[in-house]
């Protein structure tokens, strides 16, 4: 079991990023049409709608470069909360091993890290699209924006910073206090 109430709760925060980021990943809803009838996604996108066969195949092809450094980083991000969250869990069963814990927050803030980077680039390539909400009726049917996939993105970002802080504070707490 578990030692500390915190790592618990840092295995959860993670868990919770870790879903977060994957419904971002894999959500076509990073990017709408002013319609809202087209979505895409980084990773997928709403082909359904399109006559042409090889309009999907052809969509990863010709992304930009900075949407492939978006998904690459979205996926080591992804990769490292998985790592984080199965050595987390391991690491509480090891009763007797608590040291196997201790690099954990610096791998969650490196996952924290990759996904700040890649919203960060999509954010500054699509900063026009970013805004407040429109001041009238007649506005939000003429704006394109950034869809909800975006924002999971963000709040996998804060989650996981959340989770580092937790797990930086679990691991001090073991050194001093070790239960």
């Amino acid at each position: 079991m578990c030692a500390t109430l915190m790592k618990t709760i840092f295995i959860i925060f993670v868990f919770v990023g870790t879903a977060l980021t994957v419904v971002a990943m894999f959500t076509p809803g990073w990017a709408k049409d002013k319609s809202g009838t087209n979505r895409v996604g980084i990773i997928t996108s709403s082909c359904q709608n399109s006559k042409n066969e090889t309009a999907c195949e052809n969509w990863f092809k010709n992304q930009p470069g900075w949407e492939k450094a978006v998904i690459v980083l979205m996926v080591l991000a992804f990769l490292v909360e998985i790592a984080v969250l199965v050595w987390a869990v391991v690491s509480c069963l090891a009763i007797c091993c608590p040291k196997l814990f201790y690099p954990l927050p610096t791998l969650c803030s490196f996952a924290t890290i990759f996904l700040v980077i890649a919203l960060t680039i999509y954010g500054v390539k699509n900063k026009d699209q970013i805004g407040s909400a429109p001041k009238n009726e007649q506005d939000w049917n003429q704006t394109s924006d950034v869809g909800y996939s975006f924002w999971m993105g963000i709040a996998a970002i804060i989650v996981m910073a959340i989770a580092s802080i937790i797990g930086f504070i679990a691991s001090f707490t073991s050194k001093v206090m070790p239960i």
